[in-house]
């Protein structure tokens, strides 16, 4: 993988090769004798980048190759495409991430965000025989409220139930 450097620095460094005849070591000294303000690479990088022009012709990389383009983050662009993610999330909590990336692309949104969608799991239906104890549950919890209102900041709440109105 050839280290990134612009098309000027590309060809100083090609042309300080071809000065010292496809000497590598030299065309560093040479580089480095033309150029002392710039970084100085490896002496392997001026030969990669002469076998890099053979082989591709050009420095300007194939960009049909890259794989999928990458996108702008500029702060409007981002800010519109923040909002269509996260209201997407708040109206379709349930939607997974993956979908939400494959409509909206923006996993990287999610990430910054710190936001992890979870998927609901549900496990056991309510029957009409659980309401006694639910309302002895809530009749319990008003009770303990009315002793002490601070109550509830003391209870650790580990567990997130969810309800429909399927009974699920």
């Amino acid at each position: 993988i050839m280290p990134k450097f612009t098309n000027f620095e590309m060809a100083d460094k090609h042309f300080a090769y071809g000065l010292a005849n496809d000497n590598s070591r030299k065309a560093r000294r040479i580089y480095a004798e033309r150029y002392p303000q710039r970084n100085l690479p490896c002496h392997k990088t001026f030969a990669n980048i002469h076998r890099y022009l053979r082989k591709k012709g050009s420095f300007v990389r194939n960009t049909i190759d890259l794989g999928k383009p990458m996108t702008v983050r500029t702060p409007v662009r981002f800010f519109l495409l923040e909002e269509a993610v996260l209201n997407e999330i708040e109206a379709h909590p349930e939607t997974s991430k993956r979908k939400i990336s494959r409509t909206l692309n923006v996993s990287n949104i999610l990430k910054d965000q710190q936001l992890y969608p979870y998927h609901i799991q549900r496990v056991q239906k309510l029957l009409p025989c659980d309401f006694p104890q639910k309302l002895a549950f809530c009749q319990w919890i008003l009770q303990r409220l009315e002793e002490n209102p601070q109550f509830l900041s003391q209870v650790l709440f580990a567990d997130e139930a969810n309800f429909s109105r399927n009974n699920y």
